[in-house]
């Protein structure tokens, strides 16, 4: 008898239930819409207008994208169509259809993101240019709390997950958010929504595998009283390693682990939410370790563990339909250790408040501010990174304020505000913005924009030293290092932004937007003198942090979605960047200008082949990386899924279907060995009640 494991018999199980599906379907006439599901009544906390969480597939794949409202890009909701920036919103539609896994692949769906796999657990995510494994320039929230950490500038993407079902949509903002979100939000803002409570209640149970890994995750959601709601949820998730250059196994699986509750109550006036989450994984994992003896370097393999819980709580009170007055406080704990790593316990307190009213008929002004106390304690070095001091403070304290001016009713608005921040890298900051859109009539609109973003130092850039690497000299030892310097200044963007929306029919809407960003004191790194000690001597050739850089880069972005039928959306994009840089450490500039893609496209397709059968598809172009001289590919991806009832969905797909492997970033640091991303197979049942 053939013995299959678990993951291999759930993807025999959804492949035989579909080829049962087709073939009970040959024969028949079938109509090739779904019919239209109940549609619950809108949580009062939720924005008006297309709302994603409440609609049915049907309506999903109708729904008018830029009507869609969003909330990143003015703390308040607008349509899209509306917002005078570069924003981009991935609804549940998306999430579903896509057959991504995990909230860092769900990012590839984004024009303008650069999103590059470097191995089974880490990823280089950036917008706009410099991409690298931390990207230092965006700015990441989920439900309004921020997951870029400061002693690394950038954000831990293997950390961050959810149950995709569960979540409400990905809202991107291509550009500067500063005025509104701080510091760091540079290049882009990512904000991660999950939904009300009151739209996920009942069961969820999810298991899903594939030939790398799987994942298993179970929601209950109840009801407290009429407005008050609440869900309970956990997940699992193993992944396999992946292959290195020579198709040997790199030693990198990770399991993961999370749980949590999320309370609303959505009533006439005083709405709220709490949340709490804990969050484990842990994985086995290789770097490249220096070593002051020969071979003066070793591959490293050992255990790695990370934890990350928080709690939120949100109190907002509606005055009226454009006033009303939110409160939000989060604690978070994150903390890394093991055998290859620093140990590096991050505690974060936040708290922000904001007022939103109308003055006549003509101003909408947002102002508030607030605080966020972070510690960086007991860090516990390693023989290659080394923190002096090892405990830290990364306090910020900010107010902000903006007003949109209404010029030209429906017709012209110019919204214009600042952020103003202390930080404790660098001290007073102010971020500036000034956006305008004008809407000569429903089918265009025209929008302009200019801001001033600061990008502080993060700890590692401030008191770190980074062993680089260690190599024979005559009579002894050399040795060179990266050394933090405590008295560098933010980095500073000046930003051009400008875009053009078209709906040229009911069914056909092209985005269209371009900018130029000009960058000061960038920090890389200048040659200190040579330092020797010991016998036989070591010599150190140290190299300290500095803002000596600058740069430019330009680009053009271009989206299109067409409803070619009610049960087929097509939708596509096409994404072109220039980089140029001037001074600077010739090393550290190449890797910063090399890590993004000159030229990217995507093209997707969405349809209902009947009632119940949908079949998807997506295929992606990314130029080649001059970093590493990775080379350009094509990633093709199909899937399938079949609707039995209402309440069942199973699904089965493959990607990366072109290539059975492709390398897609080079990591140089030495923090993590890059692979190459397999194809994958994968089969997913998902059953509410």
């Amino acid at each position: 008898m053939i013995s299959l494991n678990y993951r291999q018999r759930t993807i025999l199980f959804s492949c035989l239930v579909l080829a049962a599906a087709s073939t009970t379907c040959l024969g028949q006439t079938l109509p090739t819409t779904r019919p239209k599901q109940d549609v619950q009544t809108k949580p009062s906390s939720q924005p008006s207008g297309p709302d994603l969480t409440n609609l049915s597939l049907e309506d999903l794949m109708n729904v008018d994208l830029m009507n869609v409202e969003v909330t990143s890009v003015s703390k308040a909701p607008q349509k899209i169509a509306d917002a005078p920036a570069a924003v981009f919103v991935i609804g549940q539609d998306d999430i579903a259809r896509s057959g991504l896994q995990s909230i860092p692949e769900l990012l590839r769906l984004v024009p303008g993101l650069d999103v590059a796999q470097i191995n089974a657990d880490t990823w280089a995510i950036g917008s706009r240019g410099f991409n690298q494994q931390y990207d230092r320039s965006l700015l990441v929230l989920m439900d309004g709390r921020t997951l870029y950490n400061p002693g690394t500038s950038g954000v831990y993407w293997d950390e961050q997950d959810y149950i995709l079902q569960d979540l409400d949509r990905i809202e991107v903002i291509r550009g500067p958010g500063s005025t509104l979100w701080g510091a760091n939000a540079v290049d882009g803002v990512i904000s991660i929504k999950s939904k009300n409570a009151a739209d996920t209640q009942g069961w969820l149970v999810d298991s899903e595998a594939g030939s790398i890994g799987e994942s298993e995750s179970f929601r209950y959601g109840g009801k407290l009283d009429s407005d008050t709601y609440y869900r309970i949820y956990g997940k699992y998730r193993s992944i396999d390693s992946f292959d290195d250059y020579d198709n040997s196994n790199i030693h990198d699986p990770w399991q993961s682990s999370l749980g949590g509750l999320r309370i609303d109550h959505n009533g006439s006036r005083d709405s709220y939410t709490v949340e709490a989450q804990a969050y484990n994984d842990h994985r086995t994992d290789q770097y490249t370790d220096p070593s002051t003896t020969p071979p003066f370097s070793s591959v490293v393999t050992g255990n790695y563990d990370a934890s990350d819980d928080y709690a939120l709580a949100r109190w907002t009170h509606t005055f009226s339909d454009d006033s009303d007055l939110m409160v939000q406080a989060y604690y978070d704990y994150l903390n890394f250790s093991g055998s290859t790593t620093t140990s590096d316990p991050v505690n974060t307190f936040d708290l922000d408040a904001q007022d939103r009213f109308a003055v006549g008929n003509r101003q909408e002004i947002i102002w508030g501010g607030g605080a966020r106390i972070q510690s960086d304690n007991n860090i516990s070095n390693n023989g290659v990174v080394v923190f002096n001091p090892t405990d830290s403070n990364y306090n910020r304290y900010n107010v902000f304020a903006q007003d949109d001016v209404t010029i030209v009713p429906d017709r012209l608005h110019v919204v214009l505000g600042s952020k103003v921040e202390d930080d404790a890298f660098t001290g007073f900051e102010y971020e500036p913005t000034i956006r305008g859109i004008w809407t000569p009539n429903d089918k265009n609109s025209i929008w302009a924009a200019f801001s001033r973003a600061i990008r502080t130092p993060s700890g590692f850039e401030d008191h770190a030293t980074l062993i680089t690497a260690d190599f024979p000299v005559t009579g002894g030892v050399g040795q060179s290092e990266l050394v933090g310097n405590p008295n560098l200044q933010a980095e500073d963007l000046n930003a051009y932004d400008a875009g053009y929306r078209f709906k040229p029919t009911e069914s056909v809407s092209l985005d269209a937007d371009g900018f130029y960003y000009d960058y000061e004191d960038i920090i890389t790194s200048q040659s200190l003198a040579p330092v020797a000690s010991g016998f036989p001597p070591l010599l150190i050739l140290p190299d300290q942090e500095t803002n000596n850089a600058r740069a430019s880069s330009y680009g053009l972005e271009f989206t299109a979605n067409w409803q070619v039928t009610p049960a087929w959306r097509v939708s596509g994009s096409y994404t072109w960047l220039r980089t140029n840089f001037s001074g600077g450490n010739p090393i550290i500039v190449s890797y910063l200008k090399g890590g993004s893609p000159d030229n990217q496209a995507q093209l997707h397709s969405y349809y209902d082949v009947t009632r119940d059968l949908e079949f998807n598809a997506s295929v992606y172009y990314v130029d080649a990386l001059l970093l590493g001289n990775i080379p350009s590919y094509v990633r093709l991806d199909l899937g399938t899924a079949w609707h039995p009832t209402p309440t069942l969905r199973i699904s089965v797909g493959v990607q990366n279907l072109l290539d059975s492997h492709h390398v897609e970033f080079s990591s140089p640091n030495g923090d993590e060995n890059s692979a190459e991303v397999p194809r994958t197979v994968y089969g997913e049942i998902s059953y509410k009640f």
